[in-house]
């Protein structure tokens, strides 16, 4: 009996010993199945990032490398970001508004843009962390929000977002995008004519209408927003170019007020910033000139040449 115990106890042992390591052997397995699987999703990310990015690289520029349609898919998406969150330097036509703009300027512009930095980066996160990157590369975040929300929170969610996004851009383009067009009409740039504000609601309404005429344009034609942005923000680069001009020369031309100024900055120091906000601003604005098509160009050549002649034929009645 003792023997016979003995043997079955070996046997036991033999067995769980063999169990253990058929478990280690599936573990292992499972363990390198997983890694497979991790490095295969990963490289059909990174595929489905470079076929997102490659047509318009390859389109434009010909780019024959991975790395470099990556690059210029970013730069791009830079472009559209700048865009998104550009209405922080806007807030600077409010300056004549403002009891203290020496102060509350620079404050107003780096906390809203940090804030909005930090929800674009949170709803980034869940547009590309939610479904595999090839089904939202390039799609608006409506696709994510229908594959996580109820369809009638999904609806809502589309409706409201849209009209609060809607409503919150027109209302903050009505609060600035008049005040240097005011100031170019009592220069005597523009006809004073436009200029003329409401008696009841103290709103300059005929500026208003051209700008919404303006705005109604490339939609009336047909553009995309992506189109619009770009064209758009290539234009908007172009005449930025100008106040960092100015910044550049600011201190050899006003030296009394640059030596009172509120923020204290070297003359070194305040042209090498001027420098590289011009330089930044030529990269996106070639960026953004990439992606339009040829009337795109025949538009912005146009534009460029009216004001050039514009100007021109204007200065002599401009207020000395």
């Amino acid at each position: 009996k003792q023997k016979k115990q003995k043997t079955n106890n070996n046997k036991t042992t033999k067995k769980t010993k063999e169990d253990n390591n058929n478990k280690k052997k599936q573990t292992t397995k499972t363990i390198k199945n997983k890694r497979k699987k991790t490095n295969t999703e990963t490289e059909t990310k990174l595929e489905a990032l470079e076929e997102a990015c490659r047509p318009a690289a390859q389109t434009r520029h010909g780019f024959g490398m991975a790395s470099a349609w990556l690059w210029y898919g970013f730069g791009l998406a830079c472009v559209v970001l700048s865009f998104s969150t550009g209405g922080a330097q806007y807030i600077s036509e409010l300056g004549g508004e403002m009891q203290n703009p020496q102060k509350d300027l620079p404050r107003a512009i780096i906390l809203s843009t940090a804030v909005a930095a930090v929800f674009f980066a949170l709803v980034s996160i869940v547009a590309v962390g939610i479904l595999p990157i090839e089904q939202t590369a390039g799609k608006p975040l409506a696709e994510v929000a229908k594959a996580i929300l109820p369809p009638s929170i999904y609806v809502a969610f589309i409706v409201g977002a849209g009209l609060f996004a809607l409503a919150t851009s027109i209302n903050s383009t009505f609060s600035w995008a008049t005040k240097s067009l005011l100031i170019a009409c009592d220069d005597g740039w523009l006809p004073k004519s436009l200029a003329k504000v409401n008696k009841r609601f103290n709103t300059p309404h005929v500026l208003l209408t051209v700008i919404l005429i303006f705005g109604l344009i490339p939609i009336l034609a047909g553009k995309d927003l992506r189109y619009i942005i770009m064209l758009g923000g290539g234009l908007v680069f172009i005449y930025d170019l100008i106040p960092l001009i100015a910044a550049f020369r600011f201190a050899k031309k006003l030296p009394n007020v640059f030596s009172n100024a509120t923020m204290n900055f070297s003359e070194k120091k305040l042209k090498i910033i001027s420098a590289i906000g011009v330089l930044i601003l030529i990269g996106q604005g070639s960026l953004s000139f990439s992606d339009i098509d040829q009337s795109g160009w025949l538009l912005v050549l146009l534009y460029i040449s009216f004001v050039m002649i514009y100007i021109k034929l204007r200065t002599p009645y401009i207020k000395k």
